[in-house]
């Protein structure tokens, strides 16, 4: 693999593109709250809206793990650690995957939506969205790993590594450090 990084980098996620999910299930939560207090105790109710608590709740706790999560990227393999250490040695790699949540309408005018990357290999699954730090440079680490261990992919992975600026077919320059972050897609 041509650029293939030596040392080691770290990646997160940064707090400030966590805050909208931290509001959204904080304010979820006490809504939730504020209805199950303010309302009579009727059986409905009480199941709709703890159930509904329960999800932002969950919600939050997603959004501090990812607070949490610490990404390394070597030339050998991707590493997190959060709750507990998971490593995918990139010569192990037998699946990747890439995909765009969000509308056409946000699309093809460049705003909103959110990539998801998924690598599977030596029995784990491990997933990034485009929120980390460094989304691109972990893609392209990825494809290169897939194209070395002969990983096919789907129509819709291929079309989504085009997005970033990764060719699937051709060697892709890493790319550089001011641009290995999408920050959003």
């Amino acid at each position: 693999m041509t650029d293939r990084i030596q040392e080691t980098v770290y990646y997160r996620y940064p707090p400030r593109r966590l805050l909208a999910d931290y509001l959204r299930a904080a304010f979820g939560a006490a809504f939730c709250l504020m209805v199950l207090l303010a309302a009579e105790p009727v059986q409905a109710l009480v199941w709709v809206f703890g159930a509904l608590m329960a999800v932002f709740l969950l919600f939050g706790f997603h959004t501090a793990r990812l607070h949490i999560t610490r990404v390394a990227l070597d030339g050998e393999a991707i590493h997190t650690r959060a709750l507990n250490t998971r490593s995918l040695p990139w010569r192990r790699l037998e699946r990747l995957r890439l995909r765009y949540f969000g509308s056409r309408r946000q699309r093809k005018q460049g705003k909103g939506g959110s990539l998801e990357l998924t690598l599977w290999g030596d029995g784990r699954k491990m997933k990034f969205d485009s929120q980390v730090e460094g989304f691109r440079d972990i893609a392209w680490h990825a494809l290169q790993a897939a194209r070395k261990g002969e990983v096919a992919f789907d129509e819709t992975t291929a079309d989504n590594l085009l997005s970033l600026g990764l060719d699937p077919e051709r060697e892709t320059p890493r790319p550089a450090p001011g641009e290995r972050d999408v920050g959003g897609v």
